[in-house]
């Protein structure tokens, strides 16, 4: 991982120069007035090309987190692969001329705020570019404002806002223009596709400034901006985090129970890990595209150690060990159980690597009012288990599916399974520790993630055929 942060840039290295110059950033609480070291170091990074009819520069940062090596990578890594084009080392004919900026803030120990802006022409066309980018330094996510909020959270501090006179826009216009354009702004809170973006605001000087198109008589972006104190929640820490990793929204999925609502994610990325002719012409491209489940509500904080929990495993899951050839990770979920206060999430993935393919299935199962992580020990001791499983294949009360569940195996088969690979597992405790990620809850049923069957490379699920009371149980 540690390698990879730099490789999007590398392999332009024939027409590259990346320049640096080293900066520590410290910054003020407002709590106490008193200067704190934040342990963030940034980077100053510029790639850029100068040759015949082709300037192309862009400024960009690399951040170093004390202690937080591969948290540091990973915001790098994102910076990298959503600032600097595909096509930066192609040349074409003709005259291209692009310069991008930044400028950072670091809001609080946990967020850091970025808005790139710059323009891109080609043959005297013209692009403006800007965005937005925002990190939780303690876990590595770029995040988003429905991370925070609901919709109506957010229609709600709008509205308020635009009452007070209290919106701000950055350009000239006449108090009728400016209406036009809150006006249109307004309408960008009908639906959640704007704040579940990760590139339309950014913080600085203790306002939040959101990114939005002009009106169809102007060209580029305007930005409108609100004081960050009317979005509160940002500004929350919580130092005992220990998640790592990056999300950006994908499809998106709704289950709600009672005042919690869940929603799919995604973890995409994609990154060069080799240059094939040495020019950067054709590259060897490493890809995810891992789903998981994103619990929000009302009291969205009490939910933040589910989602890091989540988001952890995931990170785990896609940098698990040194990967040195190309692979590809995809993961697929699903909420499996969910009630008032408990859920449980089935994860299956396939691994692509080199020739080879591989598979996996975890389960994560939660206490939502607790937020604790269940283990098989929650439901019984380890003794007890394993004379509860003992009896259940005495009693034929454990059914074997294999392939992922798309085909069952019964008679000596599912006997001589059962005998040889799963009831061992209960003979030692390690299993009902083991990550707390091998069993999951479905149709008020405990399913068992196993070894794979005998010449199947998927992991195989045993369910115990009697129904779990899960709220006596734990």
């Amino acid at each position: 991982m540690g390698k990879n942060c730099r490789k999007n840039v590398i392999f332009v290295m024939g027409i590259l120069s990346i320049l640096a110059a080293f900066a520590v950033i410290r910054t003020f609480f407002a709590d106490d007035g008193l200067e704190k070291e934040t342990g963030i170091e940034i980077q100053d990074s510029c790639v850029q090309i100068d040759v015949k009819g082709m300037h192309r520069k862009i400024k960009l940062p690399t951040i170093y987190i004390d202690g937080e090596a591969e948290i540091s990578n990973l915001v790098t890594e994102q910076i990298y692969n959503e600032v600097i084009p595909e096509d930066f080392g192609k040349y074409y004919p003709g005259v291209v001329d692009e310069e991008i900026q930044y400028e950072s803030e670091i809001v609080n120990e946990n967020i850091i705020s970025i808005h790139f802006s710059g323009y891109r022409s080609y043959w005297g066309s013209y692009e403006d570019c800007t965005k937005g980018l925002n990190f939780d330094l303690q876990t590595g996510r770029r995040i988003s404002l429905s991370d925070y909020y609901m919709l109506s959270d957010i229609k709600a501090i709008i509205e308020d806002a635009r009452e007070a006179n209290e919106i701000g826009v950055d350009i000239p216009l006449t108090e009728e223009g400016i209406e036009e354009e809150i006006d249109q702004f307004v309408q960008f809170f009908d639906s959640d596709e704007y704040i579940s973006r990760t590139d339309v605001f950014f913080l600085k000087d203790n306002q939040i400034y959101f990114i939005v198109p002009w009106s169809d008589s102007m060209k580029g972006s305007m930005y409108v901006e609100l004081s960050i104190d009317k979005f509160d929640k940002l500004l929350e820490t919580n130092k005992s985090s220990e998640e790592s990793g990056q999300e950006i929204i994908g499809e998106i999925r709704h289950t709600i129970v009672g005042d919690v609502e869940v929603i799919e994610k995604s973890f995409c990325a994609e990154d060069s890990v080799a240059d094939m002719d040495g020019i950067g012409g054709t590259q060897l491209v490493t890809t995810w595209d891992m789903k998981y489940p994103y619990f929000r509500g009302e009291h969205l904080w009490f939910l933040k150690r589910v989602n890091d929990s989540i988001f952890e495993f995931v990170i785990t899951q896609a940098f698990d060990g040194p990967r040195e050839v190309i692979h590809d990770i995809e993961q697929t979920c699903e909420i499996t159980y969910m009630d008032e206060r408990f859920a449980s999430v089935l994860f299956e993935g396939g691994i692509s690597e080199a020739m080879s393919y591989s598979s996996y299935s975890r389960g994560m199962n939660f206490d939502l009012k607790t937020e604790e992580i269940l283990s098989m020990e929650d439901f019984y001791t380890w003794p007890e288990w394993e004379k509860l499983m003992e009896d259940a294949m005495e009693q034929e009360q454990l059914s074997v599916q294999i392939l992922e569940g798309y085909m069952e195996i019964d008679g000596e088969e599912r006997k001589e399974y059962l005998e040889e690979y799963f009831i061992p597992l209960f003979q030692e405790d390690s299993y009902i520790k083991q990550d707390n990620t091998y069993f999951y809850i479905k149709g008020g049923y405990l399913y068992f993630i196993a070894p794979p069957y005998p010449s199947c490379k998927q992991d195989t699920y045993v369910k115990w055929e009697v129904p779990l009371e899960i709220k006596d149980n734990v």
